[in-house]
């Protein structure tokens, strides 16, 4: 919350503010490119696709001992983390018209090369020989360009998670972050257990990816281990249900369980953001939902 008041002092100050949003509603204004010599060549090697990625989103950071086991943990929460996408969806407009998707953001940034769910993973090995081979095939420029939705840092001793929209206000970067921190606790447990993740085939993440996308928490999302449609409500519910114990021994229930009631109340980013929209049919009335609740 600081970090955002400081940062809304500072836009202030030459006369902008912070709009918390996966994508800007009302666009128009292009993306001018930073000078650097990996962005220009950036621009040369991928285009237009650059006109697509002008998006915001919540990176969690979670410390774990070693890459070896944050490829571990990846493995267990590939079947997770479309819930926490649905839950995160905050980004419906792009460029003044509703896309029809609760993330579009999401949608947008599948579009790069090496992007969506993480592979699974048997070895340090077959994550470096992966990683080296598309960068050696020139489809990417560097690990940095490693765009899977969890993904060993290439700075920091963490397994990084790239899933979510950027939220609307503190209280939903703090669920997202809590659930993240039960979700990898959850799996560590397990690989002490000797618990195996389950490998669910790459089309059924993606499929469920999409899913989540689109709908958010509004509609049915895709339960991956029998591919049937459940409402993304009670996916929640499951994953929560998932997490409890590890939930219960940071001291993270009461948080978690009192802003997901608050959801059910007042609707998902998405929602919100056409609920502002939808009072006057002006998508200036959404962004302006989104700055006064950006501190929140």
């Amino acid at each position: 919350r600081r970090r955002r008041a400081a940062l809304a002092e500072a836009a202030g100050r030459v006369g902008y503010a912070i709009l918390p949003s996966g994508t800007a509603p009302l666009g128009g204004t292009g993306m001018p490119i930073s000078a650097d010599d990996r962005y220009d060549t950036m621009e040369r090697e991928y285009r237009a696709l650059l006109d697509r990625s002008g998006v915001c989103g919540c990176h969690v950071h979670i410390g774990l001992p070693d890459r070896g086991t944050a490829l571990h943990v990846s493995n267990h929460l590939r079947i997770w983390l479309p819930v926490l996408a649905a839950l995160a969806g905050n980004s419906p407009y792009r460029d003044g018209r509703d896309t029809g998707y609760a993330s579009w953001r999401t949608i947008a940034w599948y579009s790069w090369p090496v992007a969506g769910p993480a592979p699974f993973w048997r070895s340090e090995q077959q994550y470096d020989d992966l990683v080296d081979a598309l960068i050696q095939s020139g489809v990417i420029l560097d690990r940095g360009m490693v765009y899977w939705y969890a993904r060993p840092s290439a700075r920091y001793p963490t397994l990084e998670l790239r899933i979510c929209d950027v939220l609307p206000t503190v209280d939903g970067a703090v669920l997202v972050a809590a659930l993240t921190r039960a979700l990898v606790g959850t799996a560590l447990a397990d690989l002490r257990d000797d618990v195996q993740a389950i490998e669910i085939p790459a089309d059924m993440l993606r499929a469920a990816h999409w899913r989540a996308a689109r709908d958010g928490l509004t509609g049915n999302g895709v339960e991956v281990l029998s591919g049937r449609p459940v409402p993304a409500a009670e996916l929640v519910r499951r994953l929560v249900s998932r997490v409890r114990p590890e939930l219960d021994r940071t001291g993270d229930t009461d948080e978690v369980l009192d802003l997901l009631a608050r959801i059910e109340v007042d609707g998902s980013p998405a929602q919100r953001q056409r609920t502002a929209y939808a009072r006057r049919g002006d998508l200036r009335d959404v962004v302006d939902a989104l700055v006064d609740g950006a501190l929140q």
